[in-house]
């Protein structure tokens, strides 16, 4: 097939056109369900009076999607002294703290998948009765693997022991559900596209003829 520059514009306007609709992005969102106990032991470091950086540690037997492993690493937290409440963050400016890191919280397990958060809340510990309990919000600010790009909000309930020697053992039961959004490109069909195109313009320069035809 022959086409001359005066039909070119016209195989352009339509395969514009008809391909102005083609790989639209479609976005695809997959709720996780979550729910498990951690038990964790924490590492106390105090910054200056009554603020401590928090180091965790801790298993899940029965974490779902293998997520067994819990890990934070630079937390911050402020004891009041008079109720042992202690208020923790990610953000060591909430406690007046600069030059510091943010916490970062891992969730993982033997394979590639993870979830990274950020911990807060607070819990208040009897440590003449060896226990403690707390309330927290675990935000979900992404992941690695099937996680890549996940969000959400998790909530935990913390129920602490207190050991003779005065460690902690925070155990976080997590509940809740996240999801991780994924945009899919719809399939193309370029052969088809074009075809459609180089029959419309041979439809519309048929036409023209015609009119330039009856105006003779």
């Amino acid at each position: 097939m022959i086409f001359r520059l005066s039909t070119l514009p016209l195989i352009a306007t339509a395969v514009a056109l008809f391909s102005s609709g083609i790989n639209p992005q479609k976005a695809n969102a997959q709720n996780f369900p979550f729910e498990t106990t951690y038990s964790t032991k924490v590492t106390l470091t105090e910054l200056r009076d009554n603020i401590f950086k928090a180091e965790l540690e801790g298993s899940s037997s029965d974490a779902p999607y293998g997520l067994t492993d819990f890990s934070i690493t630079n937390s911050y937290t402020r004891q009041n002294p008079v109720t042992n409440e202690f208020v923790f963050d990610p953000d060591p400016a909430k406690f007046n703290l600069s030059g510091l890191p943010k916490a970062t919280l891992i969730l993982s397990g033997d394979g590639k998948d993870k979830l990274f958060g950020e911990l807060s809340g607070s819990t208040t510990i009897d440590f003449e009765n060896g226990v403690g309990s707390g309330s927290s919000t675990l935000k979900i600010i992404g992941g690695e693997g099937i996680f890549n790009g996940a969000i959400g909000i998790l909530n935990v309930i913390e129920n602490d022991i207190v050991n003779p020697d005065g460690s902690i053992e925070p155990q976080f039961t997590t509940f809740g559900s996240f999801k991780v959004v994924k945009t899919v490109s719809e399939p193309k069909n370029t052969k088809t596209i074009l075809g459609m195109g180089i029959i419309g313009a041979g439809l519309m320069l048929r036409q023209r003829r015609k009119k330039i035809g009856g105006q003779k």
